[in-house]
């Protein structure tokens, strides 16, 4: 899935960078949990972010703009397992 133009949640993560360009988007929820993955892309270089809240976390689950590079086989390949995962039914 592409990232909605006004993924607006993004833009208001603690130290958002509008330099990058979001590439990907989805997400997943079940009673007690959500999830989601951004691919963000910059100078050629891509990065994963990702965040989601659970019931049973151990503490502050405040999303933030914390990047990881990724090389863009390893992006393809989370975001085919990720749109897999967010297929199945909770």
């Amino acid at each position: 899935m592409v990232c909605p133009a006004d993924l607006q949640f993004i833009s208001e993560l603690p130290g958002y960078d509008p330099t990058y360009t979001c590439v990907y988007f989805n997400s997943w929820t079940s009673y007690e949990e959500n999830g989601w993955l951004a691919i963000m892309e910059k100078n050629s270089q891509y990065y994963e972010l990702t965040g989601g809240y659970s019931v049973m976390a151990a503490g502050p689950q405040d999303d933030a703009w914390d990047l990881y590079p990724t090389t863009e086989d390893a992006a393809l390949e989370r975001m085919i397992q990720f749109d897999l995962y967010a297929e199945e039914e909770f």
